[in-house]
Formats: C-alpha cells, structure tokens, sequence
C-alpha cells in the first residue's frame, strides 16, 4: 500500500466522492471536520452521514462495505468527554435526523426465550431526554432512569449506549437503575445492512457493553408502569410549645 494513503489531505474528499456514487442521491455524504480541544490547530476529518430512513442507513452500510470502510455510529454530545475515535477510512452515521414515524410507540414484544408478550415502548435512535420526558407526562407513564440519564441534552440511545447496566443505582438490572437496566429490546443495522433484534438477557449484556459497536443502533424498547400517585396530607399542629 502506498504509504502516502493515510496522509493524502484529499484522501477524505476522493472516498467521499466515490461512496456518494455507490449510495445514489440519498444520504448525502458530507466531509466533516473536528476541532481536536487538546491539540490547539489539529483538525480530523471524516466522513459523516445523516440518514433519515432505516432504507438509508442500510444503503449507506453496504455502500460503504463495498469499500472497505469502518461505519461508526454518532449522535449529540451527553457528557465532557470530547474524543473522536476514527480515521480518515471511517464514516460516521448520525441518527439523529431520521424521519421514520413513530417516534415513540407501545409495543408487545415476545423477547427471546420467553412464551408471553410483555409490554413495551419503543423509542427510535432520534429521540431526546426531553422528548421521552413528555411523553411519560402526556401518557400517565413512567421509565426508571436515574439523574444522569434525566438531562435535557443528548438522545435516549445515546444515554443507554454511553453507560452500562448495573452502575447506577440497584444492580444487575434492578428497577431504578441507569437507563440501560430497562432496555428489553434492542435492533440494530448490522454490516449487510440488514435489521438485527436483540431481546434475550445475553444478547442485550453484549449489546449495550460494546456501546453501539454491534452495528447502528435503530431503535431500543424500554420497561415502563403507570405513574404511581401518592396523595399526602399534613396537619400542623401548635399544641407544642416550649
């Protein structure tokens, strides 16, 4: 391999080129460009997508197969850390403007290994903190989710694919737990483009520890109960005086 490869500036412009004609008109392919905060002037450039389909990202991860490139997934930042973590052969597949509908819907999953149906609801990879936040409120429902997971920045898949089951809160998938305790399902986009289900208690433990690495997470289905109410009465007394 010319040794030159990796160091060509137009290198990322040219594979951008070339992945655009084997994707067609959608999604656009655009050269996108990091700040590096801990190296002042250094700048990485990779390719990114934003897929607005599931029939998008499956054709931009077998276009991409076909050249040999490394698919990662991207979505809005969540926490501090900054790093970027790819080449100039990496494609970067940012979920957050797909348009598939619905959003968020109730769902009645069979999960693997299990006989009955349990209830769902399952959220697309676009969909924020915030926006689940309203819809519990709007629904009378509720998803355990800790105060880490509660800020109004970054998507739900970001959040479960950015933490791990069991370090928050009660372990080992206890109610109340991090986001990621509650995950019952699970589909990602593989490497042929194809929609791969996970859903029994193995598969999700590898899934959600790779952080997304398994393919682009498309969609997860989440455990969810009735707000519970709990009315309290006081009464002040001034009988007590010292």
């Amino acid at each position: 391999m010319d040794p030159t490869f990796y160091t060509d500036p137009n290198l990322v412009i040219r594979l951008g080129r070339e992945l655009q004609k084997r994707v067609g008109l959608l999604p656009l392919v655009e050269v996108h460009a990091f700040h590096l905060e801990g190296q002042p002037g250094e700048i990485v450039r990779m390719l990114r997508v934003q897929p607005q389909s599931y029939s998008e990202i499956a054709r931009i991860v077998r276009a991409a197969r076909t050249m040999k490139l490394v698919v990662r997934a991207c979505g809005e930042r969540t926490g501090g850390d900054t790093g970027i973590y790819g080449t100039s052969s990496t494609v970067l597949i940012d979920c957050g403007q797909l348009a598939d509908s619905p959003r968020i819907e109730f769902v009645n999953i069979k999960r693997k290994g299990e006989e009955e149906e349990t209830q769902g609801l399952r959220v697309l990879a676009c969909v924020g903190i915030s926006e689940l936040v309203q819809f519990q409120v709007s629904h009378n429902i509720e998803v355990a989710q800790s105060v880490e997971t509660t800020s109004v920045r970054g998507t739900v898949v970001g959040a479960i694919t950015s933490s791990a089951p069991g370090i928050v809160g009660p372990a080992g998938g206890a109610h109340g737990g991090c986001l990621s305790d509650e995950v019952m399902c699970i589909r990602v986009v593989d490497c042929h483009g194809d929609l791969i289900q996970y859903s029994s208690d193995e598969e999700l433990s590898s899934a959600l520890s790779t952080m997304g690495l398994l393919g682009i997470v498309y969609d997860v289905t989440l455990r969810y109960r009735p707000i519970s109410l709990t009315k309290v009465s006081y009464k002040v007394s001034n009988s007590l005086h010292l």
